[in-house]
């Protein structure tokens, strides 16, 4: 949470301030800048009136940088502002206002039935499913939501595939997503691979995994 013992900085450090929808996630807000300081710098930001949201330090040679702002949900209005320190205490740049996608229309939207705060990990902000997007099988997504029911992210798999148990990799770095081919091509699952992307869009690895229906 963003305290008030900062200083507005708008000099030297931190200048060409830019924000852009990234390329291949519409929920995702790409921050830029350049710095004339070798200092690690992290964004802040918030899409709730009283939360703001700290990236991880970015920065640190002089030049041009870059962070993604994760975590968002679809057709939000976002509040950001560059944070770094020097030897006067933490400065920050002025706060600008973005935005981001629209919820792309065939993602499904989570009916909240009934929660108990109380049996919810606390740790747990976010889950990583999958569902049929259009009520059929003719079209499957992978998405993430928040503790809210929110979509913050969203990924379309190739058509003829669907995904039964998307997972977070070991080390908790990349997204494992299943692409089965047995419930489509009734194939027996020669199809199927498993595809390990980045929280960006860009893919690492495609493994095959032939036989693959259910874990």
């Amino acid at each position: 949470v963003q305290t008030d013992d900062t200083d507005t900085d708008t000099g030297p450090m931190i200048d060409d301030v830019e924000s852009r929808i990234h390329d291949e996630i519409g929920s995702i807000i790409e921050v830029s800048w350049n710095q004339t300081e070798e200092v690690p710098v992290w964004v802040s930001y918030r899409f709730d009136d009283d939360l703001w949201v700290q990236s991880p330090e970015a920065g640190g040679a002089s030049g041009a940088h870059s962070m993604l702002l994760l975590g968002i949900p679809y057709g939000s209005t976002v509040e950001y502002r560059l944070n770094w320190e020097d030897e006067d205490g933490i400065r920050e740049t002025e706060t600008r206002t973005t935005e981001n996608d629209p919820l792309p229309d065939h993602i499904p939207l989570p009916i909240s039935v009934d929660m108990n705060e109380d049996a919810i990990d606390s740790q747990a902000n976010y889950i990583f499913t999958s569902m049929n997007a259009d009520g059929t099988n003719e079209e499957y997504v992978v998405f993430i939501m928040d503790r809210r029911g929110r979509v913050v992210w969203a990924w379309d798999l190739p058509r003829f595939r669907l995904s039964l148990h998307p997972r977070l990799s070991h080390d908790g770095s990349d997204l494992l997503v299943d692409f089965n081919s047995f419930w489509y091509l009734y194939d027996g699952g020669s199809g199927s691979r498993v595809q390990r992307m980045n929280i960006d869009g860009s893919i690492d690895e495609l493994y095959d995994t032939p036989g693959l229906h259910h874990p």
